[in-house]
């Protein structure tokens, strides 16, 4: 999505904050009128909706490197890792289905 903002400008249906540069792209919303884009304006409205999605992604990241540097090759008993695998499913169900379910 970053990268399109970049190459392609914004391309979306609701209308933002224009800002005046000289690269410029043209969006033409559903009602007929015409909204007029740079990249950087795009980027950053880009870089707002996804800087959520990138924080969980690396947070998640980061966490299954642990369980994997450090719980998987230990001696720890088998019920202790098979309720860390358990407790992050449930976690991450939760986080997909309930937090990720359209407010709208």
């Amino acid at each position: 999505r970053l990268g399109m903002a970049w190459l392609c400008g914004d391309n979306r249906r609701s209308p933002i904050e224009v800002d005046w540069g000289t690269s410029v792209a043209l969006s033409v919303l559903s009602l007929g009128a015409v909204i007029v884009f740079n990249r950087i304006s795009s980027l950053k409205v880009a870089a707002k909706e996804t800087l959520p999605i990138l924080g969980a992604a690396i947070l998640m990241f980061f966490m299954a490197a642990l369980i994997e540097g450090f719980l998987s090759p230990s001696a720890a008993p088998y019920w202790t890792k098979a309720g860390v695998a358990v407790a992050s499913s449930v976690f991450l169900s939760f986080y997909f289905i309930v937090l990720g379910f359209p407010r709208k």
